[in-house]
């Protein structure tokens, strides 16, 4: 189902598949890492070696600008590490693997769920209406036209309510807003790296029009602990990034 959710072709999820199995299968995970720290040329080796794929292919579909990195289901960490640290499943997908009847509403609501909705109206908002009315109106023509790469930076001290009016505009427009990675597969705060990749993902799955994308906290973006965030600017609409509201602070 995954595949065909992301549209992967063959070599890609044999790649995935490899990856999967790194993470999920503690026998697996500690035969490939036993040689200790991997070079990226040595780990795109390995893969290829047990994909049994062309290392020429394999370097190409774990690239950075790839499927399986840009939309989430694979992290890569450029400092020399082990294999599985190198190349990380996205966290929480090995449990849905495992469901009978795992469906793309299921693997949405898992990793990107409904936020939180607010109560307030648009009069509660008397101070900033001209802001929010821009807001609104940018991203109301956004689904009117099923505009992808469409976003709204929303700024000011941590606390002040600014996924409020992110709420009561995608309430307005009759759209989903979805929060991108506010917990982990424990329920615990999903890390920065974790949260990132959720990103990808609601980039990935949701169609122009489809809904909202709420990334609270938009200075993660620029920690530089893992490729995935060195690579994640506001998307621009050239990436087929969904419309969304990022708050910041």
């Amino acid at each position: 189902m995954i595949g065909d959710l992301f549209g992967l072709d063959a070599l890609e999820r044999a790649v995935l598949q490899f990856v999967a199995t790194l993470a999920e299968d503690s026998g697996f995970n500690k035969f490939a890492c036993h040689a200790g720290e991997y070079a990226m040329a040595q780990a795109h080796t390995l893969v290829a070696m047990c994909a049994m794929q062309p290392e020429g292919d394999v370097r190409r579909v774990l690239a950075p600008s790839g499927r399986l990195v840009s939309s989430g289901l694979v992290s890569l960490q450029e400092r020399a590490c082990s294999v599985d640290d190198r190349f990380s499943f996205k966290q929480g997908l090995g449990d849905l693997l495992t469901m009978p009847a795992l469906t793309a509403d299921v693997f949405t609501r898992h990793f990107l769920p409904e936020a939180k909705a607010t109560h307030l109206a648009i009069t509660d908002f008397a101070h900033m209406h001209a802001e929010v009315s821009t807001v609104r109106a940018i991203l109301g023509a956004a689904v009117v036209r099923r505009q992808r790469g469409v976003n709204a930076l929303l700024v000011g001290p941590t606390g002040t309510g600014k996924s409020a009016p992110a709420s009561l505009i995608a309430r307005e427009l009759g759209v989903r807003l979805h929060a991108a990675g506010i917990a982990d597969s424990d329920g615990d705060a999903a890390s920065p790296r974790e949260r990132l990749s959720s990103l990808l993902l609601g980039q990935r799955l949701f169609g122009g029009g489809d809904g909202i994308l709420v990334f609270d906290e938009f200075e993660d973006l620029f920690q530089r602990s893992s490729r995935t965030a060195q690579r994640r600017a506001p998307p621009r609409a050239d990436r087929g990034a969904e419309s969304g509201v990022w708050p910041l602070g």
